[in-house]
């Protein structure tokens, strides 16, 4: 009976070394310099307009200022909507 104890005592002895030795490599990989650096993205600044270029069937095409937030319906209504001739 005293063999299967004896046998898990030295199974969990052996995990919890394997364990404590994974944590220590961890520790020393970031303690040492350079292991773990951050790099924050520099802020970025919103444009206060976009230039969007329009074509296809609408009335008129060409670059129209929009801004941020617009969407496809308001690009459409500076071209002056839909073409009166969707084939042309």
């Amino acid at each position: 009976m005293e063999h299967p104890i004896r046998l898990r005592l030295i199974v969990s002895l052996f995990l919890a070394g394997i364990l404590l030795a994974g944590l220590a490599l961890l520790l020393v990989r970031l303690a040492a310099p350079g292991g773990l650096e951050i790099i924050l993205p520099a802020p970025t600044v919103a444009p206060s307009e976009i230039k969007v270029y329009v074509s296809g069937a609408v009335a008129t095409r060409g670059v129209y200022t929009l801004r941020p937030g617009d969407r496809r319906e308001d690009a459409l209504r500076a071209a002056g909507g839909p073409s009166p001739d969707p084939t042309s």
